[in-house]
């Protein structure tokens, strides 16, 4: 009876103890086309302060990591220079669950600890708690060489780097952050079982903008890429002077008559000043599960459909494209918050790229809503 008590407390501990082992996260493959254009985030680049209370999506978590210090070239070396190569910075994520540390060959956060150690990047600066992700730099002092003084001027440079890297990401695709090098030091070292060689030396707050007007400054619908259903990339920015309606659309739904009256709205008024572009996805019953050529065939022969059709994508999720976060979000798109809801959901854009409003997805694309915004004779919105 003891033994058998004995292996009970055994398997309870053992399960206690898996439980508060967090799991590796696995990130999205970064998506190289979206955000805004270089100058265009420098341009709008500021320090934020105040998030809204909302954890970062997959996506934008898998393409910041990547872009702060991932792998851009098949021979390992990283979007962030470092002295001599030494790539001496390590990155971790601080969630609020768990501590991780970036792995850029695998592209996944490989869990550290459990718990919430945001108070101790945070230190005395209680804003900082708002933010959804904390980024820290620290320099492992081992892989320089030369004098202690130089590690520290060259490790400091390098950690500036990511933390530059970090801060147009969030400028071109809609966060916000702001580089600190408050925290608790010391205690952060433990918490993150850092050695000795192993510095934390700065740190970037990271979550979207509590004031819709920041994110709204970060880009509109012209400043996305996107892969048309050829597979070709196609920069949204020539869609500019142009009205835009934006469907998401599938193939298999009770929806998809709506076809002829997008067709038809599109060989009326486009594709001069008016456009369409059609999204598929899969994300609602399952009504959009062909490849992209099997897409492309059914529209042709089915609906004689001429204007652009695009890859296939999700609209939403934690796998949510970009424009599409973009689309549905108020606190990136600084208008309304608008999820998908299912098939055939409108959005319309503006001439200048600006969100300008949301049709649900039975109002028929000739309604009276979309043809009076069309001709200029009723705005969406203000």
């Amino acid at each position: 009876m003891k033994q058998l008590f004995a292996i009970l407390s055994l398997l309870v501990t053992v399960s206690f103890l898996n439980a508060q082992t967090p799991a590796a996260i696995k990130l999205n493959t970064p998506d190289k086309t979206r955000g805004a254009s270089v100058m265009q985030a420098l341009t709008n680049r500021q320090s934020v302060r105040e998030y809204a209370d909302r954890a970062l999506s997959l996506q934008d978590l898998s393409d910041l990591l990547w872009a702060a210090n991932g792998i851009n070239r098949p021979d390992g070396r990283r979007t962030a220079a470092t002295a001599s190569n030494k790539q001496d910075i390590d990155l971790y994520a601080i969630l609020p669950d768990a501590a991780y540390l970036y792995d850029a060959r695998e592209h996944a956060l490989k869990p550290v600890a459990a718990g919430d150690f945001r108070p101790l990047v945070a230190g005395s600066q209680r804003f900082a708690l708002q933010a959804p992700l904390h980024l820290v730099m620290v320099s492992d002092f081992s892989r320089l060489g030369g004098s202690e003084q130089s590690r520290r001027l060259w490790s400091a440079l390098d950690a500036g780097i990511v933390s530059q890297n970090i801060a147009l990401f969030c400028s071109g695709c809609g966060l916000g952050t702001v580089p600190r090098t408050s925290m608790q030091s010391d205690k952060l070292k433990e918490a993150l079982k850092l050695t000795d060689t192993q510095f934390p030396l700065i740190n970037n707050i990271v979550g979207y903008p509590k004031q819709a007007a920041a994110t709204a400054q970060a880009g509109n619908f012209h400043n996305f890429k996107v892969r048309d259903i050829n597979g070709d990339d196609l920069d949204l920015a020539s869609f500019k002077g142009k009205k835009v309606l934006v469907v998401n659309v599938a193939s298999k739904c009770g929806l998809t008559p709506q076809y002829t009256q997008l067709q038809a709205l599109y060989k009326k008024y486009g594709p001069d000043k008016f456009a369409i572009v059609g999204f598929p996805a899969n994300n609602f019953g399952k009504q959009e599960p062909g490849t992209d050529a099997e897409i492309k065939e059914f529209c042709s022969t089915k609906y004689s459909v001429t204007f652009p059709m695009m890859s296939k994508i999700s609209v939403k999720g934690d796998d949510i494209h970009p424009l599409y976060a973009w689309l549905t979000q108020a606190a990136v798109n600084g208008k309304q918050d608008a999820p998908v809801t299912w098939n055939f959901q409108k959005f319309m854009i503006d001439e200048n790229g600006n969100w300008a409003g949301m049709v649900p997805p039975r109002t028929l694309p000739d309604s009276e809503i979309i043809t009076n915004w069309i001709e200029g004779r009723a705005a969406v919105i203000n």
